[in-house]
């Protein structure tokens, strides 16, 4: 009985991870261009972490990144990556932590650099023989602040490397510097952001970075985690959010689409409720992938936060905190909206 049962598992894991693989070289094909044979043979000839770090590289890509990444990006990048294990805050970081939010070869969305060896060898000096991850933390807190001053741009993101060039970057790409920095010297962080905040027709992102303890945050030139000038203006969020490359799997996690995972962040910086929201149709029956958009709604208007559908009874959870939030949810040329009130 127990060898069925193990013979059953092993089936299940290798047909998992042939489809895996079956699907990656299938987009492979479809978005790489002139680099897709260059990038099959590449594949096809790894083993051990290298080979799992590049499939997980590779399966969550954008068809974007797709049509410009080279085995030899791809190598620098896993290659200065596996270096940091050996940095003394590094070597308790959980292999799931580390492949979402130490591994990616970019932030958000910004144009692809090849970031990850410039920063290594420049930072590593200042934290290499530091034991506390935090201290680390604050430490390239202060080395990214010292790159880069606020200025509002506009346009599409700016890559970190182009940031330092510039000497300037919102608030959007200053985040992108600081993870690029810490992801470099193997501090998993990941970006966050309030979409839009309810009393203001404003929005702002900064950084989450993984601790033994739990995630903290950073987001101006402070000599501590978890304090910054938006501490108390998230008190009055109404949603906060995260992003983790690939489908990162946790309880808090809003929505998995196009190889991203968005998680709530709430949590880390205000009272929230768990709120259910309900769609059903003229004969109250519920009303299942219905397209949800969740407005702030301020004394400026409506602003987008966030889209997602509805699973198969209707419904989507969603933490949100104390405020009020504009609804509208459509299918089938079919339309509905209501003011929800959190307070």
């Amino acid at each position: 009985m127990k060898k069925n049962l193990l013979l059953i598992l092993f089936l299940i894991i290798f047909s998992t991870i042939f489809s895996i693989e079956k699907e990656t070289k299938k987009r492979i094909k479809k978005y790489s261009g002139q680099n897709t044979q260059a990038l099959l043979n590449w594949e096809k000839e790894l083993t051990g972490n290298i080979k799992d770090y590049a499939d997980f590289l590779l399966n969550y890509a954008s068809a974007n990144d797709l049509a410009i990444l080279t085995p030899e990006i791809l190598s620098e990048n896993i290659e200065y990556a596996m270096k940091t294990k050996e940095i003394p805050y590094c070597k308790n970081i959980p292999e799931n932590i580390f492949k979402h939010f130490v591994l990616p070869h970019r932030i958000s969305q910004e144009p692809l650099e090849n970031w990850r060896k410039q920063f290594y060898e420049e930072i590593l000096p200042l934290v290499q023989d530091e034991e506390n991850i935090k201290i680390a933390a604050i430490k390239i807190n202060l080395w990214a602040m010292e790159q880069i001053t606020f200025k509002q741009t506009h346009g599409r993101d700016q890559a970190p490397l182009t940031s330092i060039k510039r000497g300037y970057g919102r608030c959007e790409e200053m985040m992108i510097l600081y993870i690029a920095a810490a992801r470099a010297v193997g501090i998993p962080c990941r970006p966050a952001s309030v979409p839009y905040w309810n009393f203001t027709d404003s929005n702002h992102a900064w950084i989450e970075i993984w601790t033994p303890e739990g995630w903290e945050y950073v987001g101006e030139p402070e000599n501590s985690l978890s304090k910054a000038w938006f501490s108390k203006p998230t008190e009055r969020a109404t949603l906060v959010t995260s992003s983790a490359y690939g489908y990162y799997d946790s309880k808090d996690n809003i929505k998995q689409e196009n190889g991203v995972t968005l998680i709530s962040s709430i949590k880390y910086y205000t009272d929230f409720d768990y709120c259910n929201i309900y769609v059903t149709d003229e004969k109250g029956k519920p009303v299942k992938d219905a397209n949800v958009k969740i407005y702030a709604a301020s004394f400026g208007g409506l602003f987008a936060m966030l889209s997602n559908k509805t699973d198969k009874d209707g419904k989507i959870t969603l933490p949100l905190g104390k405020s009020s939030v504009y609804v509208i949810a459509s299918k089938d040329k079919k339309f509905g909206s209501a003011l929800f009130n959190t307070i």
